[in-house]
């Protein structure tokens, strides 16, 4: 998926709308280090390790 300059949650949370899939508040948290970070590649790694820097609560 390639994400335009200025999309917003609500963009991602409406995209990803649908039977058993639910955004959790951490998994609004990734989704918003996608945004800041648009045009960057990451590992699930790089994500767990950013967001532990950050002090989230996501295992």
């Amino acid at each position: 998926m390639i994400m335009k300059p200025n999309i917003t949650i609500q963009d991602l949370a409406d995209r990803l709308q649908g039977p058993h899939r639910k955004l959790t508040p951490q998994r609004r948290t990734i989704l918003q280090m996608f945004i800041d970070n648009a045009g960057e590649h990451f590992s699930a790694e790089d994500i767990h390790y950013r967001l532990h820097k950050q002090n989230c609560e996501i295992g």
